[in-house]
């Protein structure tokens, strides 16, 4: 293998790791460290936008035990819970491209690189919960396994469709 792929497959696996650290260090905290909802209270450009945003207002859906809802009174809050479950599917998702981009160019087959990376994302997914199962603070669910390991086989079909491309 040239010195260069090495550096490049390291570079990749350090990109992983880094990701790795920043969610088990993101899981060590409780959800009131964690809100975004006092940024949304400090700026009323952005309360003012969230209340004009009245055709969400039919909008629920239940995640786990929780009921979402888009109504006035609940907006906010079910806005951050669609980023915070945003933030976990690309996190999940760059996991699964930093570690697939990093055993390339290990110079294995491109289908085993796939499995290892999702694999991997897949384990870490659930480590992250058990990891929050922990801390009293936290509730871990299957359902965030679930859009974890979503994440990761999205980063895998995207990756594969790129291949197709060429």
């Amino acid at each position: 293998m040239k010195i260069n792929a090495l550096r490049k497959s390291y570079l990749w696996g350090a990109i992983t790791l880094f990701l790795m650290i920043a969610i088990f260090c993101s899981s060590q905290m409780g959800y009131q460290q964690q809100t975004i909802i006092p940024m949304f209270q400090r700026h009323s450009f952005l309360m003012n936008s969230i209340a004009r945003l009245n055709f969400l207002s039919g909008i629920e859906f239940k995640y786990g035990t929780h009921l979402v809802q888009f109504k006035a009174a609940t907006r906010v809050a079910a806005i951050e819970f669609v980023l915070r479950k945003l933030a976990h599917f690309f996190s999940f998702f760059m996991i699964a491209w930093s570690s697939y981009r990093s055993l390339s160019y290990q110079k294995l087959p491109h289908w085993y690189a796939s499995i290892v990376a999702l694999l991997l994302t897949i384990f870490y997914a659930g480590f992250d919960e058990m990891h929050q199962s922990l801390n009293p603070n936290r509730t871990a669910m299957i359902e965030d396994v679930i859009l974890d390991s979503f994440g990761g086989l999205t980063a895998m079909l995207f990756l594969k469709f790129q291949e197709w491309q060429k």
